[in-house]
């Protein structure tokens, strides 16, 4: 099934690489206009629905949520506030993966459109929105089969002014999306453009399906087009800059991002993806500065920490690393993979005790991470310590043949049970990410134990070739480039 772009009621989308950004296409109900107002003659439930809005639109959504309750104890026929309630119930439950938050907020906008009794079509777009994400959450196409009959209705209707058809149109493609509809769905976005060139949310939405059901070079003539049609986007620079990344393409996707932070110097989606991209480009000292650039943005955000530590891995600063790495954990106390992550840093600095130590709080955290096995194993072995009777490596041990996953071959390469050249031949040839990904892990975990044994020139020889995959989200990949500096800064 072909994926839904988190796209909000009224707006939103997720975008670029892994975090968020913002773009208005359709004018939500103004709860209040106060700004001329006095304070005296402010009435107070309209102040709350006006403070609900703006939480919304900052995605605060519990405390819109809470805001809008606080207004229907009073007024519950109050057609606004359901409004928001249920903008700000889809959105949550789509962020928690919460089926009955999508249920409560499709409710919501039911009532909003009874009590208002206009057919007001903003009133539409969290139920119609709401449907599609059910249907995501619940893995049931109905719910967005029932969303595209609305929209069919509600565009059948003449009242509609062409700002709102638009927005129905691009509500429908959503639908279309998961109905399984793909050319509805770019027929949609196409016709919600025609009616609004700037329909942000149109464009991303299409550039998306274009790349996922045409390829990246359609994909590529959809983002210029886009580009075209809304110069001012720094959003869309940031995709088309994302997108070039994706196809190998690096100077454009660089003038991209910085044309993009030329026009939004505090968008911080463009600043981390700048910061990916050197990264990926081995330049770690550009990375580290676009990085720490977002974290003066949003100190309470973790993804740029997690960025950080990774370059700072690659120039040879664990010490640096772990202190990140360290900040996400504390922002995210229930995350395996973050205290993995710190885990790492430690194993990589030679600290081996600490690095195990981590290893198994972040399997105490979350026991389904499938890739620490091997490094449990390394680190126990570097510490003199034995885990073949450990359960979850007698589970690699014990494991059929031919049922042995990459990590076990891995486990068991560390124990000594197979050898360098039947390890390579593992790696899967019919996936060439699986194989890249693969054979850096076995480069690296080689090379480490040529290092184990002081034989330097086969280590770095191994660890070269791990770089050389170019699989640079591995944590075996930052590994190999840490111990390449520390072999060359010793000879």
């Amino acid at each position: 099934m072909l994926t839904l772009r988190r796209l909000a009621p009224a707006a939103a989308l997720f975008a670029g690489f892994t975090s968020t950004a913002f773009a208005q296409t359709s004018t939500s109900p103004a709860p209040a206009q106060v700004a001329d107002e006095t304070v005296e003659s402010i009435d107070p439930i309209e102040l709350q629905k006006s403070e609900a809005d703006a939480a919304y639109r900052q995605q605060q959504y519990a405390r819109a949520i809470e805001l809008t309750t606080a207004v229907l104890a009073k007024k519950p026929e109050d057609h606004v506030a359901l409004y928001l309630r249920a903008s700000a119930r889809v959105e949550f439950g789509v962020q928690a993966r919460n089926a009955q938050l999508i249920r409560d907020g499709i409710k919501d906008a039911r009532d909003a459109i009874s009590f208002e009794k206009q057919g007001k079509s903003d009133y539409y777009l969290p139920y119609l929105y709401g449907m599609t994400s059910l249907t995501i959450t619940e893995a049931i196409p109905k719910h967005a089969e029932m969303a595209v009959g609305i929209a069919d209705q509600l565009l059948a209707d003449s009242r509609y002014t062409t700002q709102e058809r638009a927005n129905l149109y691009y509500q429908r493609g959503l639908a279309n999306i998961q109905a399984r509809r793909p050319d509805d769905a770019r027929d949609d976005f196409k016709q919600a453009i025609k009616r609004k060139s700037d329909h942000l949310a149109a464009h991303v939405a299409l550039c998306n399906l274009v790349n996922e059901t045409k390829g990246r070079d359609e994909a590529l003539v959809a983002y210029n087009q886009a580009v075209a049609s809304v110069p001012n986007s720094a959003l869309l620079l940031n995709n088309r800059g994302m997108h070039f990344h994706s196809m190998g393409r690096e100077k454009e996707a660089i003038n991209d991002l910085n044309a993009a932070l030329k026009k939004d110097p505090r968008f911080m989606t463009a600043l981390v993806n700048r910061g990916f991209i050197h990264m990926h480009a081995g330049r770690a000292d550009e990375a580290e500065a676009d990085l720490t650039a977002a974290i003066e943005m949003a100190p309470n955000s973790p993804l740029p920490y997690t960025m950080r530590g990774n370059a700072r891995v690659s120039l040879g600063r664990a010490a640096d690393a772990i202190a990140d790495y360290r900040k996400v954990a504390e922002m995210n106390p229930e995350s395996g993979i973050a205290a993995a992550d710190v885990g790492f840093a430690l194993f990589f600095t030679g600290d081996f005790a600490g690095a195990l130590t981590q290893f198994d709080q972040a399997l105490q955290k979350d026991a389904t991470i499938p890739f620490l096995s091997p490094w449990r194993v390394a680190a126990a072995k570097r510490i003199g310590r034995d885990l073949s009777n450990d359960p979850a490596v007698r589970k690699s041990i014990e494991a059929d043949e031919s049922m042995r996953s990459w990590f076990d071959l891995l486990t068991l390469h560390q124990l000594g049970k197979i050898d360098d050249v039947m390890l390579l031949a593992a790696a899967n040839p019919a996936d060439a990410a699986a194989l890249k990904a693969q054979q850096c892990e076995a480069y690296y975990f080689i090379g480490i134990e040529m290092l184990r044994r002081k034989q330097m020139d086969d280590a770095k020889a191994s660890f070269v070739q791990a770089v050389e995959t170019e699989a640079e989200r591995l944590s075996a990949y930052r590994g190999a480039r840490m111990a390449l500096r520390e072999i060359d800064s010793t000879n």
